[in-house]
C-alpha cells in the first residue's frame, strides 16, 4: 500500500524537494492548491503531488528555472502551460 500523502503542504514539498521557503511559497501560490482555514498565521495551503511533479518534469524536459516560473505565470498561464504538456503527451 502507497502512503505517500496525495495533497503536500509547503513543509512536506520542502522536506522532498530541498526547496527554500521563498521558492516553495511562490510556486504553490501560483500552483493549483487547496486552502485551507485560517492557522495562525495564515491560510494552509495543499497542492496535489501529481501537480508538483509535473511541473518539475516540465520545468526540467524544457530546462526552465522554477523562479522564473513563480515570478512571470500568473496562476492561469502556468495552469495552461501545465496542460499542454499532458495534451502533447497523448
Amino acid at each position: 500500500m502507497d502512503m505517500t500523502p496525495e495533497l503536500l503542504s509547503a513543509a512536506d514539498i520542502r522536506k522532498q524537494t530541498g526547496f527554500g521557503r521563498d521558492l516553495t511559497f511562490a510556486l504553490m501560490e501560483k500552483m493549483p492548491h487547496v486552502t485551507l482555514g485560517k492557522s495562525g498565521r495564515g491560510d494552509r495551503r495543499l497542492v496535489r503531488r501529481a501537480d508538483l511533479d509535473l511541473l518539475l518534469v516540465r520545468a526540467a524536459e524544457e530546462r526552465r528555472d522554477l523562479w522564473e516560473l513563480a515570478r512571470d505565470f500568473t496562476p492561469d498561464t502556468l495552469r495552461e502551460w501545465l496542460v499542454g504538456s499532458v495534451q502533447r503527451a497523448n
